[in-house]
């Protein structure tokens, strides 16, 4: 089986932590299907390990010279941005699974 066309057994799934990606119906505790991924599209969203904060975030991506933005989808937050060599792209988001 696949799922949105992709093999299954490369998939991998986190828990969304946080409020930054309720507009875009992603809320605190679902579980978002990632595909691995070293380089996304422009407005893609994407898992990105920021090394100098040795953390994780779930944004849209942009980049923007010799930084990126790290959009929110949640009117209340400001991007993040950050030099491209900090950021690192993990996955782009298959699917969400919603927590109830």
């Amino acid at each position: 089986d696949v799922i949105n066309g992709r093999d299954p057994e490369s998939l991998f799934a986190l828990r969304v932590k946080g409020t930054s990606m309720i507009d875009a119906l992603i809320n605190d505790g679902d579980i978002v299907v990632m595909e691995p991924a070293r380089e996304v599209n422009d407005g893609e969203m994407a898992a990105v390990y920021l090394k100098a904060e040795n953390e994780v975030t779930l944004k849209k991506f942009y980049r923007e010279g010799a930084r990126v933005r790290l959009q929110p989808m949640n009117q209340t937050m400001d991007p993040i941005y950050t030099a491209a060599s900090n950021a690192e792209v993990q996955g782009r988001v298959v699917t969400a699974i919603r927590s109830l």
